[in-house]
């Protein structure tokens, strides 16, 4: 640390030049020059004192937007002052109270609420010596979080809570005159009433938790079921002669019931209360039955009821011939015939025998005649008919000729 100039010398007296390094350390130090001549000595003792410092445990903190406490370590040897830049003097306060030892001081650094970042200065200084601490700080990210974004209800309503959190102030808005907003807590607590529904549609609504001034908002949706929309008519068939009449058809539903029919014979009459009466035309058509579809609807719901009617024809039976004339023997009489409908056949005549029924269509039908053992011939009437209607055809037998070889014992024909 010391070095001299010149070393050595002769007798008398000479000027030596010491030269000292700078003291850089943190520490005082010493150096000794003996100075020998033979048995003689002498020793020159130099103390060069520290060089006064400032040394900080770091130069920079950073911290989120809730803030906190910094704590900075400093090590020195002079005496120093410590200040916060003007700008930062709102945002990082001293707190002296939180002062661990005379080498550690504290600071509180304040929420954030602005959305920008910011940056503040901490100045250690004293002899000369400066030194500077620079805090960082985020910018607030304002934030509103709701635990559950669908709340689902049957038609009867009731009671929902809503858990927000924020850490912003927050408003609530909603537009469904059926949604009621109770109370709202400071645990973040959002209590809402909801009405029952009466409609036959199910419903939503939003509730908005929002913050104007930072431009944020979160949602929940309010689903709300209802009664399922329904049209039930009665009976689910209708059958009807082919003369002209009316008929009624019970309707059960809980929506406004639109009647439709797709056949001009069918004509709606009107309604009382929930009977709905319905007039039809005289089937006067021979060939088939007739169908009509009535429908009950509702559009706006999309629900509906079908009935279907049948109304039968006018029914009629025509055999190929008005009467059959037939000789004395025992035989089987085929009929030719056309039918509309179902008939039975039947009778008096002992000497024929009938069959069971007649079917519709273009059919035949057997009649089992026995043999005329009389001279005299003889007739009988066919009855076709049903509940409502009867027809008949007539069988004409000759009688049994008399074999004596004259004329008049012959079958006589008529052509």
């Amino acid at each position: 640390m010391v070095s001299l100039d010149p070393s050595t010398g002769a007798a008398g007296t000479t000027e030596v030049t010491l030269f000292v390094q700078e003291n850089d350390t943190h520490e005082n130090r010493n150096s000794q020059i003996t100075f020998n001549c033979e048995d003689l000595y002498e020793v020159l003792n130099i103390e060069q004192m520290q060089d006064g410092f400032i040394e900080l445990h770091g130069n920079e903190a950073y911290f989120d937007a809730i803030g906190g406490y910094l704590e900075i370590g400093v090590k020195s040897n002079i005496p120093y002052e410590i200040s916060v830049e003007t700008a930062a003097q709102g945002w990082i306060i001293s707190d002296e109270t939180r002062l661990m030892n005379t080498q550690s001081h504290v600071f509180s650094i304040s929420n954030n609420t602005e959305t920008e970042p910011r940056k503040g200065s901490i100045y250690i200084t004293g002899d000369g010596q400066d030194r500077t601490f620079i805090v960082y700080q985020e910018g607030f990210v304002p934030e509103i979080f709701v635990y559950e974004n669908d709340y689902y209800l049957s038609k009867e309503g009731g009671n929902i809570e809503v858990i927000v959190e924020a850490n912003c102030d927050v408003e609530v808005h909603y537009s469904a005159e059926w949604v009621h907003y109770n109370i709202g807590d400071k645990e973040g607590c959002h209590h809402f009433s909801i009405d029952p529904n009466n409609d036959l549609k199910p419903r939503e609504a939003v509730i908005s938790f929002k913050n104007d001034l930072y431009g944020i908002c979160e949602e929940v949706r309010i689903i709300q079921g209802c009664d399922e929309p329904f049209i039930v008519a009665s009976p689910s068939r209708i059958d009807i002669p082919a003369t002209s009449n009316t008929f009624d058809i019970k309707i059960e539903s809980n929506v406004e019931v639109e009647v439709n029919v797709n056949m001009e014979w069918i004509a709606f009459i009107g309604k009382n209360g929930n009977i709905y009466s319905f007039s039809a035309n005289e089937n006067n058509t021979t060939e088939n039955n007739r169908k009509a579809l009535i429908t009950f609807s509702n559009k706006e719901y999309n629900v509906s009821s079908n009935i279907a009617v049948y109304q039968e024809n006018i029914k009629n039976f025509t055999p190929s011939q008005g009467s059959y004339t037939i000789n004395y023997t025992a035989q089987n009489l085929k009929i030719d015939y056309y039918s509309t409908s179902y008939f039975s056949i039947s009778t008096d005549a002992e000497w024929i025998k009938t069959t069971d029924s007649i079917f519709a269509g273009y059919n035949s039908l057997f009649l089992s005649i026995e043999e005329n053992t009389e001279k005299t011939t003889r007739e009988a009437d066919i009855i076709v008919s049903d509940s409502a209607n009867t027809y008949k055809f007539t069988v004409i037998q000759t009688g049994k000729p008399t074999n004596n070889g004259s004329i008049d014992d012959m079958d006589h024909i008529e052509w």
